[in-house]
């Protein structure tokens, strides 16, 4: 290569068009996304459901909001057989049963779900699941540096379309858009399932380091963003809150490769959360002030 051609590749103007056709790619993906992936309408925006005002008063509030939470309660019998509970340590001995029980009353209901017309996936819906955290585990993304990186921006941002195959996402959209009213107890299950699947389920047999990659690819690269910010509230509020949580039981391991500091998307999931119809809604907030706590007195600020 001559030197001109050299300095004009590493020139800023050379550069500031690389970003461009980047973030022009992005975009492209952002916009695109929940028609991929499901959660928005046929052009692909997010549908919101705006609470009205309730006209009957501080009485009619109140029954309003005792109806709302009954109905949240009854989404967690449907899917896990059981009321709400916070909170439970998967790593408490004898936990490996009820996590298991848990992750297959959650399969049960996806199995037998309407909207999957004629048999249930081939294998079962744990079957699915299992694959998928396996392909995940095993090609995890780089949430690192990505900005220095062209490839890998537009690795990051195709991520689950180059790790998962057509089927299984299809799979994935389905279940993001049928299940977003009872996305909460399945996230529960699914969550502690994935934290202790090392140790309860030999059929699984991946590392738990994978699990902070994906928390760091959510909140730090464009692609994970992307996917957050086209989620329905209550789905980026839940998937938010759980990347926290693995993300801070890994700094406690000593697995935070990526220095990733979570306090400012603490105060944005706090918010979220604060705002969303959740059965757990202040047990959450609790655990997130919690986690804010221990990372003052870990910086000394």
């Amino acid at each position: 290569m001559s030197d001109r051609r050299q300095m004009r590749r590493t020139s800023p103007a050379w550069w500031a068009a690389g970003v461009a056709v980047a973030v022009l790619a992005v975009w492209f993906v952002w916009s695109q996304w929940d028609a991929w992936y499901g959660g928005g309408d046929s052009a692909g925006r997010v549908v919101a459901t705006v609470p009205v005002a309730d006209p009957g008063g501080a009485d009619g509030a109140a029954e309003a909001a005792s109806a709302e939470q009954a109905r949240l309660e009854a989404s967690w019998t449907e899917v896990l057989g059981g009321p709400p509970a916070w909170p439970v340590d998967p790593f408490l001995p004898g936990s490996c049963e009820a996590v298991s029980n848990r992750l297959q009353r959650a399969c049960a209901h996806l199995d037998g779900a309407e909207y999957f017309v004629g048999e249930p996936p081939p294998g079962g819906s744990c079957a699915i699941l299992r694959r998928v955290a396996e392909a995940l585990a095993g090609n995890p993304p780089s949430p690192a540096s990505e900005l220095r990186d062209f490839p890998r921006i537009l690795d990051n941002t195709f991520h689950l379309f180059r790790t998962l195959d057509r089927g299984t996402v299809q799979w994935l959209r389905t279940v993001l858009r049928e299940e977003d009213s009872r996305a909460e107890p399945l996230a529960y299950a699914l969550y502690s399932w994935a934290i202790t699947r090392d140790g309860c389920d030999e059929r699984t047999a991946v590392a738990q380091e994978p699990l902070a990659d994906y928390a760091a690819f959510l909140f730090r690269t464009l692609g994970g963003q992307a996917y957050l910010r086209r989620r329905t509230p209550p789905t980026e509020a839940l998937t938010s809150f759980y990347a926290l949580m693995i993300a801070d039981h890994a700094d406690r391991a000593g697995h935070n490769p990526h220095g990733f500091d979570p306090r400012p998307e603490l105060q944005r999931t706090r918010a979220l959360i604060a705002t969303q119809p959740l059965a757990l809604r202040e047990d959450y907030l609790r655990t997130l002030d919690e986690i804010a706590i221990r990372w003052k007195e870990k910086t000394g600020g």
